[in-house]
């Protein structure tokens, strides 16, 4: 059954940068994928938008301890199936929950309306990991999405202002699921924007490798085989080595087989060679097919 936290909780989390909002499967809705926010005029006015619009922010930002103030957090203030209307400023103060320390992605739901007022609803937005928390507050004392600027936002984001959510004529939002959020009401007047911040733990591959550090054996791996000196001279017949740096390693023969980045676990052939302290006679010609079968096993 569905609980609701009437004028008292809200907070979620994922997103991420680039040409798209990085973890957004689908939009339904209302609702439009604006990708990423650097250099986006985001002052009231500058965005009008019969749409919601979904601003990718920063990804991978690593937060302390008691360093980030959210209004609502999943697994304390918030569940799946919870709805929420508005968030009073003395509750933002009083009862607000610290982000725990981690790594994390970030997005803004941002509503400029065309004229100085409007609303909507039915917007629902599906991500591909799941909510964190949600920052709304921002007015009197509680800034907390003016606070939170400094870790997700840029520097547009200081120019303009905010709704001020008392909790009366509030947003009515419900997290469907732990990956889905349902914009069932969304209004904003006086010629402010109305926005919330979704947060999501970071999916995080730290070398661009393809290979997510949770299952990267090399962290640290080269993009190829060359730069990391490998082979040295000229790749050997039977042996392997990635020498354009695409993830699948190359051979001079056709043995009717092959290898991957992903099979060795972000492992190039240089990193195998040296865990397996091999010496400098194969990094001559790359990794022989027995040792790269007896690192796959």
């Amino acid at each position: 059954m569905t609980r609701t936290l009437s004028r008292t909780a809200l907070l979620l989390a994922y997103l991420g940068v680039g040409t798209a909002v990085a973890g957004l499967t689908n939009v339904d809705g209302p609702g439009v994928d604006m990708g990423s926010a650097e250099g986006a005029d985001l002052r009231a006015g500058a965005s009008e938008s019969s749409e919601v619009q979904l601003y990718a922010e920063q990804k991978g930002v690593y937060v302390g301890e008691g360093e980030v103030l959210v209004d609502l957090l999943v697994g304390d203030n918030l569940a799946p199936g919870d709805s929420f209307v508005g968030v009073p400023l003395s509750f933002a103060l009083s009862d607000g929950h610290w982000l725990p320390a981690g790594y994390y992605d970030s997005a803004l739901v941002h509503y400029d309306p065309i004229g100085r007022q409007g609303w909507l609803g039915g917007v629902v937005i599906e991500l591909d990991q799941p909510i964190v928390a949600l920052i709304i507050s921002d007015g009197g004392e509680a800034r907390l999405l003016t606070d939170s600027d400094a870790w997700f936002g840029n520097a547009t984001y200081e120019a303009r202002t905010r709704k001020w959510d008392d909790g009366s004529n509030a947003d009515f939002v419900t997290l469907t699921s732990p990956t889905t959020l349902t914009l069932d009401w969304v209004q904003t007047r006086y010629g402010n924007v109305d926005e919330l911040r979704i947060l999501m733990r970071a999916v995080l591959d730290s070398d661009g490798d393809g290979i997510l550090d949770a299952d990267d054996r090399c962290p640290n791996t080269a993009s190829s085989d060359p730069e990391a000196g490998v082979p040295s001279e000229r790749l050997g017949r039977q042996h392997w080595a990635d020498l354009d740096g695409d993830g699948t390693f190359d051979t001079v023969d056709n043995p009717g087989r092959s290898f991957t980045l992903v099979e060795t676990g972000g492992c190039n052939c240089a990193d195998i060679l040296a865990a397996r302290r091999l010496g400098e006679g194969l990094t001559r010609f790359g990794c022989p097919t027995g040792v790269l079968e007896e690192w796959t096993r």
